[in-house]
């Protein structure tokens, strides 16, 4: 027999069941209020999820067949990078399929939205198709990118079955309104199409400026590539830990790896045009930039800078994360303005050779090495007299300096 009515209550979970278990039963269930982040954690689920969702459906079965229907709402949604302000999904399943008569998430002007049927699993039975279309979608709401503004359109459809989706046909799709750490990037346009489980992506903006292609494979851990060029084209970075601003352009980026292990991914990066401003000096490339990697770490091959007349040769490697591990040497001549923030409050002046190693996690780094002043200028803040005509050797180790 169905139990006693539930007092309503927030959250609240109804059931009833026929009582002929043999030829029919049926569950009805209806939940209001609940707290996505703590349903997470009681179901385990990997990634963070905060929000309000509330829904009811309807679970039969009929001679021993079950098929389910839902209808949820939420809002202020978030799952990993993934946000939207509402959702709302109304889908039925079996053993055999699912079907989405209605797949909406919504952020601010932007919506995603999905439709059709797949099979669970795709073992040559009835075939199935999904029509999805993503509309002005915040990027920033879409990927873990820091700092990343604009909006991602596209559509096609997907086929195959529920648990590994593939995109079939031409997806055509457009990035607009670009702003990555307040620099106003072009728009991009492209498509995608698949062919014998490969994707083949092609992309173009700013007119030529921006051209880049990808075959990324769609089997799970299998190998894809892709490459691409950015020609005529600056795009200023920070670099941190140095106070400086690098700008980059005319550069052709490749990568190989299966994308469900990047740490596997294989990089390499040559740029022909870098120039890296540091208080207001300007470091330039003298001979093509090329750096290496895998995963999260990169390799910079020693390269040479002009400054002027004088020419520094750079290199080191470079470990993502949280806060960005490397270690860089600096060899040549330079003036030493440009390394004035390594003696701050001080005010320095004049030419210096050098060999120095900089190692470092975020913003903070260690200087060692050595330094040779040729006709420098020395000041410290508030002491009355600057010292003028300094030859010296200088040897940085362990956070002192020798003279």
């Amino acid at each position: 027999p169905p139990p006693p009515p539930t007092p309503a209550t927030s959250p609240r979970l109804d059931s009833s069941a026929a009582s002929d278990v043999y030829k029919r039963q049926h569950v009805r269930w209806e939940a209001r209020e609940i707290d996505l982040a703590v349903a997470a954690r009681l179901l385990a689920w990997e990634g963070t999820a905060a929000g309000r969702v509330e829904g009811s459906g309807l679970l039969e079965v009929r001679a021993g067949e079950p098929a389910l229907q839902v209808r949820v709402a939420g809002r202020d949604l978030s799952w990993g990078p993934l946000r939207a302000d509402h959702a709302r999904i109304e889908a039925s399943a079996t053993s055999r399929e699912l079907t989405l008569d209605r797949f909406t998430l919504t952020r601010g002007e932007g919506s995603v939205r999905l439709s059709g049927d797949l099979p669970w699993l795709d073992d040559g039975g009835e075939p199935g198709e999904v029509a999805f279309d993503v509309d002005a979608y915040p990027l920033g709401d879409l990927l873990p990118v820091r700092d990343l503004e604009g909006g991602l359109s596209l559509s096609g459809r997907l086929a195959g079955s529920a648990r590994a989706p593939l995109f079939v046909g031409r997806v055509p799709f457009e990035l607009q309104g670009i702003v990555w750490k307040d620099v106003p990037l072009p728009d991009i346009s492209g498509e995608g199409v698949v062919q014998e489980q490969a994707l083949l992506v092609q992309l173009s903006g700013g007119g030529e400026m921006i051209r880049a292609e990808a075959t990324l494979d769609v089997r799970p851990g299998t190998v894809s590539h892709g490459s691409i060029r950015l020609m005529g084209i600056a795009v200023p970075l920070p670099v941190p830990g140095l106070g400086a601003e690098a700008t980059l352009g005319d550069l052709e980026a490749r990568f190989q790896g299966p994308l469900t292990r990047p740490q596997e991914i294989r990089t390499y990066l040559e740029a022909r045009s870098l120039a890296l401003v540091i208080e207001g000096e300007s470091l330039e490339l003298r001979e093509p930039l090329i750096i290496t990697g895998q995963g999260l770490r990169n390799e910079l091959a020693p390269t040479r800078f002009t400054l002027g007349p004088q020419e520094l040769t750079v290199g080191g490697q470079v470990e993502w994360g949280k806060l960005p591990v490397y270690s860089l040497s600096v060899v040549g001549r330079s003036h030493l303005q440009l390394w004035e923030r390594f003696v701050a409050p001080a005010r320095v002046r004049g030419t210096a050779s050098l060999d120095l190693e900089v190692r470092g996690r975020g913003e903070e780094f260690q200087v060692t090495g050595s330094l040779e002043l040729e006709d420098a200028y020395f000041r410290w803040p508030g002491f009355p007299q600057a010292i003028e005509g300094i030859a010296a050797r200088l040897e940085l180790a362990n956070g002192s300096v020798r003279l």
